[in-house]
């Protein structure tokens, strides 16, 4: 489970003992509860279904030990990283050099950081343009190319269960290497669209 690196040092640096009944903390029992974790987010089950399609019971070990780990929050969800997704494009005519940057600020777990669909990743980012009011762009750029940038996890988790997340963007308009609009906001990102995984 390498692509889970983050998320065991975060378990291992916030481990807190709460429950008395609860499993050992040991690294097979950590890896237990991040195989439930995983397999829960991906899932979009709740702690006691994702514990209950795994082991075929209400295993209240685990929900505690889950708990202690800090991969679930009660009434929140699972553990997510919160990551900024930057998508762009560029277009060139005779007469301008437009580059238009969306930064999407939104909750992701480990694994899906980085694999983008570039697909669904234009169709955001068309979205977010009509979303701004910002249609202009559509016109003058009609023939420019999106792409994306390397998603950067920032210093802070959330928590969710949910198919749908409220995420923020800010769009910034260059022309010529000067600012000439920007808008920003919230919308509402079905989870891990960018990433081509629709879970819901």
């Amino acid at each position: 489970m390498n692509d889970l690196e983050q998320t065991r040092d975060y378990v291992f640096r916030n481990y807190e003992r709460k429950y008395r009944v609860t499993l050992r903390f040991a690294d097979e029992n950590v890896e237990k509860a991040l195989e439930i974790y995983r397999f829960g987010v991906e899932n979009c089950f709740g702690i006691v279904e994702a514990i209950n399609s795994v082991y075929g019971y209400r295993y209240r070990r685990m929900e505690n030990f889950l708990k202690e780990c800090k991969l679930w929050k009660e009434g929140e969800g699972w553990l997510h990283w919160r990551v900024l997704t930057k998508l762009y494009m560029d277009y060139e005519s005779k007469k301008d050099r437009v580059r238009v940057e969306i930064m999407i600020y939104h909750l992701a777990p480990e694994w899906l950081i980085g694999e983008h669909d570039i697909r669904e990743c234009e169709a955001i980012f068309w979205d977010l343009i009509v979303e701004s009011k910002m249609e202009w762009i559509i016109y003058a750029a009609v023939h420019g190319t999106i792409d994306v940038g390397d998603d950067v996890k920032q210093h802070e988790i959330g928590y969710m269960l949910d198919c749908s997340q409220e995420a923020e963007y800010i769009i910034t308009v260059w022309k010529r290497n000067k600012i000439t609009d920007s808008a920003e906001g919230t919308f509402e990102l079905e989870n891990y669209r960018l990433y081509g995984e629709l879970i819901c």
